[in-house]
């Protein structure tokens, strides 16, 4: 169990990909490489199920967790109408979270859930879920994330394979700045898995200051099915 300091909240990340094969891909249920937006926009929700609306059987409203494009963390709640899409922000930057706050008789996303600008997915709940599993987090404006503790577990549909999963951030340690744009994301953590779990806890927690982006991905040299969690806490800066 993590201590948590006091006055700090209370943090936790998940990530899942079904098909992660030999092109790295960020470990997100929509799969592929995740793209951070440049400027905000306007995010809007859909669903490909016309179950998730607000009489549906599947999820009826979602509440999403993003930041502006100052960074400053902001919350929307909104209901759903099926398949047409349904306007969330226009101040949108970053997605953080998102969840199934009320549900009809199926008690999950009868869907699967999209967020985008554009044609462009930032947020996915996966049908038959009521939370968003993606490994992405950027830290809002006045707050620095300490990660206390990693679990990845993984399956591979043959023997003899493996998948790498690194955690990687927009913040550089050394020079103590963070990365402009143009920068590769640097590796906070690489771990190499079977069939096996891999669990650590760190004696120093990880550290990155507002306004860091952060993301979990993972390769593989044959067709590895990861979920990663991740747990910590946010404090004042």
């Amino acid at each position: 169990m993590i201590e948590i300091p006091y006055g700090a909240q209370r943090w936790d990340k998940y990530g899942y990909n079904s098909d992660i094969q030999g092109t790295e891909e960020c470990i997100t249920p929509q799969g592929g490489a995740y793209v951070f937006p440049t400027g905000k926009g306007t995010l809007t929700v859909v669903s490909d199920s016309e179950n998730d609306a607000a009489a549906g059987t599947g999820a009826r409203t979602v509440s999403v967790y993003y930041l502006d494009d100052s960074y400053a963390a902001k919350s929307a709640t909104v209901a759903l109408d099926g398949t047409t899409p349904v306007n969330v922000a226009t101040d949108f930057f970053r997605q953080n979270n998102a969840r199934v706050a009320t549900v009809g008789s199926g008690g999950k996303a009868a869907g699967n859930i999209s967020f985008k600008v554009g044609a462009t997915v930032y947020g996915y709940i996966a049908a038959g879920h009521t939370r968003q599993r993606q490994f992405v987090y950027t830290v809002p404006a006045g707050k620095r994330l300490k990660i206390k503790q990693i679990n990845i577990f993984n399956v591979n549909t043959a023997a003899n394979k493996r998948l790498i999963a690194t955690l990687r951030a927009t913040w550089d340690e050394k020079s103590m700045t963070r990365l402009t744009a143009g920068i590769h994301f640097m590796p906070y953590g690489e771990y190499v898995l079977s069939d096996n779990p891999v669990s650590i806890v760190y004696a120093i927690p990880k550290y990155f200051p507002e306004k860091v982006d952060i993301v979990a991905v993972g390769i593989s040299n044959g067709t590895s099915s990861p979920s990663i969690m991740a747990a910590g806490w946010l404090e004042d800066m």
